[in-house]
Parts: C-alpha cells; sequence; structure tokens
C-alpha cells in the first residue's frame, strides 16, 4: 500500500503532494496518509478545491502522528456504490501478535469490515444481536460455531444467526470479510 508521510513537507507542499496521490488512483483504491497534526482541514481543501469525491478513516490519532487511509469514494460519485480493487489489500500483513481491521461500508443496512489476523491470533467466543455473514478471503484456520469447530479456508462462508455463539483461531495469517446485516435482520 501506497504511504504519503506529510510530516517533513511544508503547507504548500503537502497539499501538492497529497492532491498528485489522490489524482493518480482509481475507484477503489486507497493510500495511508501520515501527518503530525490532524489532516481533515486538509482533505476538506482538497474536495472542495478539486470537487474530489475523496473518503477517509483514522488508523491512528496523534498525539505525534496521525494516520488516516484515503480513497476514492465511490459513494460520494456513484449515489452509494462502494467499490474495492483488492479487500485482501486493505489489511495487508498483519503484524505478529495481531488482528487489524478496516471497515468498507457502514450504512442504516450493512456494516462491512475486513479483518486480518496475524497466524496463531484469535477472537474469543462471543455473540451479535444481528445476523451476519463471514467469508474467508485468504489463508486458514478455524471456526467455532456453536458447539461445532470447522476448518476453514480461502472461500469458505458462513451465514451466523443472531446469538450464535461464535469463534475465529487463524492458523496461517488469515483474512475475512464480515458482513454485519442491520436492517431487517434481527
Amino acid at each position: 500500500m501506497q504511504v504519503i508521510d506529510l510530516r517533513a513537507s511544508d503547507a504548500d507542499e503537502r497539499f501538492a503532494l497529497l492532491a498528485e496521490a489522490f489524482d493518480a488512483l482509481q475507484l477503489g483504491d486507497t493510500f495511508d496518509l501520515i501527518a503530525e497534526h490532524d489532516p481533515q482541514p486538509l482533505l476538506d481543501r482538497l474536495r472542495e478545491e478539486l470537487g474530489a469525491p475523496i473518503a477517509w478513516h483514522a488508523l491512528a490519532k496523534g498525539p505525534d502522528a496521525w494516520r488516516l487511509q484515503v480513497g476514492r469514494a465511490a459513494a460520494a460519485a456513484l449515489g452509494g456504490l462502494a467499490f474495492h480493487r483488492g479487500l485482501v489489500a486493505l489489511v495487508g500483513d498483519a503484524p505478529p501478535d495481531a488482528i487489524v481491521s478496516r471497515q468498507v461500508v457502514s450504512n442504516e443496512a450493512v456494516k462491512v469490515t475486513v479483518f486480518g489476523f496475524a497466524a496463531g491470533q484469535e477472537l474469543s467466543e462471543h455473540t451479535a444481536s444481528k445476523p451476519a455473514l463471514l467469508q474467508v478471503l485468504a489463508g486458514e484456520g478455524t471456526f467455532g460455531l456453536g458447539d461445532e469447530v470447522v476448518e476453514v479456508g480461502p472461500g469458505a462462508f458462513v451465514y451466523l444467526p443472531p446469538h450464535l455463539p461464535h469463534a475465529v483461531t487463524a492458523r496461517t495469517p488469515l483474512v475475512l470479510l464480515l458482513t454485519m446485516i442491520k436492517a431487517g435482520g434481527g
């Protein structure tokens, strides 16, 4: 994933670097932006001056550095459509002993999140009040589904009804797509 680090740039250079990086993005592409303070005013300026369909979410908020994922917003340009070229790339390689997540879509109907698990990481048994869909995009592991444990790999899919106890264990680096159904799902 491309990283744009604005910390060593002056104000004029920052806007030019950001505009150039954003201009190179195709629909659904993203880059990580690093700044020493909240870059929202700079992103707002980009949106206003260029009419850019830009979206971002914070990965880390200060105090020494802010890190955001910035992308060309399909929703702003195409009336609610969300498109990502490569969901696995959104989480990259999870650091050892970590689970990384990136929100893909969140609206009144669904919340879609990509999770990247380092090998050996697990999400302990829990339940959700709404139904969910869970799909393995890459890697291998196990899903605990109620009283059963099943082996999973790329392409594995499960529908989780509300209140079903479930857990995830990553045997290798594992990337999952979780879709939480909000509207009419419970």
